[in-house]
């Protein structure tokens, strides 16, 4: 089984994601903010983060950051699902080590198949 940590400060959001991903294959753990989604990541073990740009502590820009720079959370993929369609956020991201990015709206086949692309390495359209 899977483990994916869905993060985004809109409930209705984190409830979305979850009804998608729902599968016996994928576990997800939820988180509305910055600082606890660091601690989770620290504290468990994930195989992906479902990341949201604009957070009420820290911005998903910085937990990318310090993810990176933790020996054991830098390894995870983070996939970030954001209203934000900046490009100049987009390239941020997918500069400091995201391995995709999709704006919302997202449709759930859109984010079913990039979560399927990166956790069992099937070939699937993803947005960029």
């Amino acid at each position: 089984m899977k483990k994916i940590l869905l993060v985004d400060d809109q409930k209705t959001v984190l409830h979305v994601l979850n009804f998608a991903l729902a599968s016996s294959r994928i576990e997800t753990v939820l988180a509305i903010n910055g600082q606890e989604a660091l601690y989770q990541a620290r504290v468990q073990q994930f195989d992906l983060i479902l990341l949201d740009m604009h957070l009420p502590d820290i911005s998903g820009l910085e937990v990318l950051r310090q993810l990176k720079l933790d020996e054991t959370t830098q390894e995870i993929p983070v996939i970030f699902v954001t209203g934000s369609n900046q490009l100049e956020d987009k390239v941020q991201a997918l500069s400091l080590g995201a391995v995709d990015y999709l704006s919302k709206p997202f449709t759930l086949d859109e984010i079913q198949h990039c979560v399927n692309r990166v956790l069992f390495a099937t070939r699937s359209y993803c947005q960029i």
